[in-house]
């Protein structure tokens, strides 16, 4: 999540050894991006669509997140009406070829008085790993999960539980979990920034339960890390595991204040290769940050600027990349 503080201390900052993962769960083995001898083309992202002024609004809107039933989108908002800071706020549609409905505040106990956001679902939809600075954080800001019986229903979620000392810490803020699937369990990737400063955030990842319970200490990324002041945030994974996307605003060789980058491996137990810069048309000269991927690594949920048009100082927007079988047909009467 962002304060606005935060926020402003980014904007500022702007303008002036390898562990393995334990394998994966395959989305679609037919796109296949990573793969040799693939045709790049085929796969290059379109210029970023925006979202539009029923989930946008003129306050910061930030990280948009996929459910796994693709229905609901889920993102961190300053707008009113809210429990305090930041809070998560959710878009409902009818099917994936439907439009977004005015977003609604799910409430206490997803939500605190405090700062929450950056949702990132397990692919059964039950449980939600997410930042807070409320709830009891033992730091700046903690990483928590809340589970639902109700893999479909926005307002099950149940009071949530701190993941622990093995990811959060006293003198860090820990945010932008992300989880891989993988049999028996998985990897939570997440961002750690030592005294809350943004630009001594770095990517960490920890072994996890399917429930959230950590299997040992978080390690740091090494290969996506560099010296300060190069600050990395707000990762995000694809479901197979060989696809990583994170923002920067201070890596070299970037197009503007803050770019997108993205890290390929060939399989889950290879490290990432040394990050690239996603280009354009999803980069330009303004902010690209906080970005999503879909389960089948087909659409990129992000969040841009006012540089490139909108409401408010951030906007929800996405791109999408090859075939796909939501880009045609209609959108069903019902849910049935």
């Amino acid at each position: 999540m962002r304060t606005a503080a935060v926020f402003l201390s980014i904007l500022a900052t702007l303008l002036c050894g390898c562990d393995t993962d334990q394998g994966s769960l395959a989305p679609d083995p037919a796109f296949d991006i990573a793969a040799e001898g693939v045709g790049r083309d085929a796969f290059e992202w379109s210029e970023p669509v925006w979202l539009g002024p029923v989930v946008n609004s003129p306050a910061s809107d930030w990280r948009p997140s996929l459910s796994p039933d693709q229905r609901s989108l889920y993102f961190h908002s300053n707008r009113g009406d809210g429990l305090g800071g930041f809070d998560i706020w959710v878009s409902h549609r009818a099917g994936p070829n439907c439009p977004w409905e005015q977003p609604v505040n799910p409430g206490a106990p997803l939500n605190s008085a405090r700062g929450d956001g950056d949702a990132a679902f397990t692919p059964d939809g039950h449980f939600v790993f997410y930042g807070s600075e409320g709830h009891g954080s033992t730091g700046f800001g903690d990483i928590f999960v809340s589970h639902r019986s109700d893999p479909h229903d926005d307002f099950a979620w149940e009071e949530p539980v701190n993941l622990g000392p093995n990811v959060n810490t006293a003198e860090a803020h820990e945010s932008n979990p992300w989880y891989v699937a993988a049999e028996g369990g998985g990897t939570l990737y997440f961002v750690r920034a030592v005294g809350g400063i943004q630009a001594n955030a770095d990517i960490y990842r920890v072994p996890v339960t399917r429930s959230g319970e950590t299997q040992g200490p978080a390690t740091l990324v090494t290969e996506l890390s560099g010296p300060p002041p190069m600050s990395d945030q707000a990762m995000t994974v694809r479901g197979d595991g060989r696809e990583l996307f994170f923002w920067s605003g201070t890596r070299p060789g970037g197009l503007g204040l803050a770019d997108l980058w993205v890290s390929h491996r060939q399989s889950p137990n290879d490290p990432w290769s040394p990050p690239s810069n996603v280009g354009r048309p999803v980069n330009s000269e303004g902010t690209e940050l906080s970005a999503t991927l879909s389960h089948d690594g087909r659409t990129l949920f992000l969040t841009i600027g006012f540089q490139r048009g909108g409401l408010g100082l951030q906007d929800l927007w996405m791109s999408t990349r090859g075939p796909s079988s939501n880009e045609t047909g209609s959108c069903p009467e019902s849910d049935d």
